[in-house]
């Protein structure tokens, strides 16, 4: 299972009237006054909300994200959360890159979403510019979900999430949050235990095909056969089987 979350947020950062003007003090000659006005507006739709409110997720506020705006070579003209803007800044001519985020890029676990948009700009002495900046979930989350069948014939699943940057995230048996992850490859690795005849048995797989940004993952661990010889792991469109060398009952 799977929804797409590409529209999860939108901070709109209208210039609404970034103008490159001469305001009370002339500026220097090249140079003007970029206006900023900053505003919030939510493009989730009710699907994605529905499904942000079951994992108990609420998207952040505009005003948390964080903001800057640096020039070609990567110098800093401004920078601090989109709430500290006030409102206009002097900058000489030539390219800038905005940027918003919220979060850290790399930093993977519960709890750990990471939106970010930018754009890049080019002031021209005496030109209005307008910017709008999208944000989206740019790594993805992942759930683990048990089928019926598999609740009946196993108890205790104790998973681990490895992911392509090296980290370890452990997901207990009573866990119903989402991890974030980069939207990478990962694998998970960990232990169920039977219900019959109390043997703990070992699972292991690894994904790294069409994992995408934004986008929600349920992975599914469900008994394919009866008598529970089988375990069954359904990610996105992958389906593996881990056959039992034994008998649950014996």
């Amino acid at each position: 299972m799977k929804m797409n979350m590409k529209k999860i947020l939108s901070i709109v950062l209208m210039a609404l009237s970034l103008t490159l003007s001469c305001a009370k003090q002339a500026p220097a000659p090249g140079s003007g006054t970029l206006r900023l006005s900053l505003s919030s507006v939510e493009l989730v739709d009710e699907a994605v909300r529905a499904t942000l409110a079951d994992y108990g997720i609420t998207p952040p506020a505009a005003a948390d994200f964080s903001l800057s705006i640096k020039n070609a070579n990567g110098q800093s003209y401004w920078s601090g959360k989109v709430s500290e803007w006030t409102g206009e800044i002097a900058l000489v001519e030539g390219k800038y890159r905005v940027e918003a985020v919220y979060g850290t890029e790399g930093e993977e676990g519960f709890e750990k979403p990471w939106y970010s948009a930018s754009e890049e700009v080019t002031i021209v002495a005496n030109q209005e510019h307008d910017i709008v900046l999208t944000a989206t979930l740019a790594n993805t989350m992942v759930k683990v979900a048990h089928t019926a069948m598999f609740d009946n014939y196993f108890k205790d699943c104790m998973l681990t999430f490895l992911t392509g940057n090296g980290t370890t995230i452990p997901y207990p048996a009573d866990e119903t949050r989402p991890v974030f992850i980069e939207a990478y490859r990962f694998g998970i690795r960990g232990t169920v235990t039977a219900r019959e005849n109390g043997k703990e048995y070992t699972i292991e797989n690894t994904y790294s095909e069409g994992i995408k940004r934004a986008t929600c993952y349920t992975l599914q661990l469900g008994a394919s056969t009866v008598g529970g010889t089988a375990i069954e792991i359904t990610f996105s469109d992958q389906v593996d089987t881990i056959t039992l060398e034994e008998d649950l009952y014996e």
